[in-house]
């Protein structure tokens, strides 16, 4: 059971401002260096996929999970306006004109909020449990 304590972790406000400025370094620079457009859209949607099972991973060992989903769902909202942005802008191509990295993205906001949906799950057949326990 020690294993399992809960650990502090690094708060999804820094997690996000983390993988944005990868996010944003990756974009710059494969703009400078790519020869197609698209790799920027590849790079940015990479870093968001990363933020997003990261973030939700260490979401089940936070201290108080609520706030930091609420924090989490801030943080990659950013992330994904920000991606948008900066690859619209580096590529010259609209989140339309991107081939499927539209659907890539829809794919991974809808994933996004299902492990949040899953982890609140977990959390609360977790507080359930330990209430049975402390009965018994």
């Amino acid at each position: 059971m020690d294993n399992l304590k809960k650990r502090n972790s690094i708060a999804p406000i820094m997690q996000a401002a983390i993988f944005g400025g990868s996010a944003l370094v990756g974009m710059l620079g494969a703009a400078f260096i790519a020869k197609e457009a698209l790799t920027i859209w590849m790079i940015g949607t990479s870093c968001l996929l990363l933020y997003s099972m990261m973030n939700n991973g260490m979401s089940m060992f936070a201290e108080d999970y609520k706030k930091y989903l609420v924090h989490s769902i801030y943080g990659f909202m950013f992330i994904m306006i920000a991606v948008i942005g900066l690859g619209t802008l580096l590529s010259g191509l609209s989140v339309y004109e991107a081939g499927g990295y539209r659907m890539i993205l829809t794919i991974i906001l809808i994933a996004n909020f299902l492990f949040i949906a899953m982890i609140i799950t977990i959390k609360g057949l977790l507080k359930i449990l330990a209430e049975k326990d402390e009965k018994l």
